[in-house]
């Protein structure tokens, strides 16, 4: 619908909206983005020509940012849509059209003095002002937008986080009984929250399944704690999928989040969360 918004001015003269998909370069353990574009792709409508394309570097260091700028500088296309993080991308699309979508501004909330008064400038408001549409993934964040950067008008809408075809609901199968309780926490960056999760755990009948990178402070808190746990990294959509399946409860404790697929993902799958009462949770 985003880009149907703006399609009238963009059209190209063959009569179809060419739109690139601008992605950050693949890492592993971060694939919630891609998902949500995934989910997208079997539905654009007739008339849309979307190409997704990958970002050369990653990392904020000055020449990968300075790669990036250059490579989004030379793509064609009716359309550039911005799909998250990299959004600095936005000040070297040619013309006529850039969409951003932004997904959080947690950066913002981890840093002080110069260095966030670079990456709000940089990261944000001038992206902001270049975009010719901006889309949050929430409401929280929107309203975050807002008490940012200001009244930033029509230009920004709100479009929520799809899920894909695969987190389909079926009846879950009566599960046996037992003294432990399988429990799933999805992510492991600093404001997942699982260090206070493992306290919370800490001495419970429990089974706790993570999926992402576990650190070596993460590791020697869930042995020291005793808690009988395993790791998943890199994971699929169709393994996770399998993952909810196996689990009791979602637990999804984050102290930010700019949507929390995995909550409406845990929930198409009929499984309970457990969750935080802040941001768009």
């Amino acid at each position: 619908g985003t880009h149907r918004w703006i399609s009238g001015r963009a059209m190209s003269e063959t009569g179809t909206l060419d739109v690139v998909l601008l992605m950050r370069r693949p890492r592993p353990g971060y694939f919630s983005v891609e998902r949500v574009f995934d989910a997208l792709l079997p539905h654009y409508e007739s008339g849309i020509n979307v190409r997704v394309v990958h970002l050369p570097a990653s990392g904020v260091r000055p020449i990968a940012l300075l790669r990036n700028l250059w490579f989004t500088f030379r793509i064609k296309a009716d359309l550039v849509h911005i799909t998250g993080e990299t959004y600095y991308c936005a000040l070297t699309v040619v013309r006529p059209r850039c969409l951003l979508t932004i997904l959080d501004i947690v950066s913002l909330h981890r840093l002080h003095g110069l260095r966030r008064r670079g990456v709000r400038l940089l990261f944000y408001s001038l992206p902001i002002r270049r975009s010719d549409l901006v889309t949050a993934i929430s409401s929280s964040v929107a309203d975050e937008l807002r008490s940012e950067f200001g009244d930033v008008g029509e230009k920004l809408k709100v479009v929520y986080c799809p899920i894909g075809p695969e987190f389909t609901a079926e009846a879950r199968s009566d599960r046996p009984d037992s003294e432990v309780l399988k429990l799933l926490l999805v992510g492991t960056a600093k404001h997942k929250n699982l260090e206070r999760v493992i306290d919370a755990v800490t001495g419970l009948p429990v089974q706790l399944h993570v999926v992402g990178h576990l650190d070596e402070g993460q590791m020697d808190q869930l042995n020291r704690a005793g808690i009988n746990f395993r790791n998943s990294v890199a994971v699929e959509s169709a393994e996770l999928v399998r993952l909810y399946r196996e689990a009791d409860v979602l637990v999804f404790a984050s102290t930010y989040e700019g949507f929390g697929l995995p909550i409406a993902e845990a929930q198409a799958l009929r499984v309970p969360v457990i969750t935080s009462s802040v941001c768009s949770m």
